[in-house]
């Protein structure tokens, strides 16, 4: 994530992050660095949620909490609640 310089993004921002992910590669821990790591974002926050059911064997798998699998439609009432705020 920080190779792709998150200091470029300059538009607001939303990092969503599941407490219940167990993805060792992008555990829900770093999303407040990443959105630190926005500095030129004019807003940018992070959306925790919790849940997701485990069918994969894969802990960044899809079918995981890593993929909010069980909770999509919260997670993208969430995230539409969140557009709508920004004017979107």
């Amino acid at each position: 994530m920080f190779d792709a310089n998150p200091s470029d993004v300059r538009v607001p921002a939303l990092v969503v992050a599941n407490r219940d992910d167990a993805c060792n590669v992008a555990p829900p821990e770093m999303a407040p660095r990443i959105v630190a790591a926005m500095t030129h974002a004019p807003s940018a926050r992070v959306l925790t949620v919790t849940g997701g059911l485990k069918q994969s064997a894969k802990a960044c798998g899809s079918l995981s909490p890593h993929g909010y699998y069980g909770i999509e439609s919260q997670v993208v009432n969430s995230i539409a609640s969140w557009l709508r705020e920004q004017g979107g």
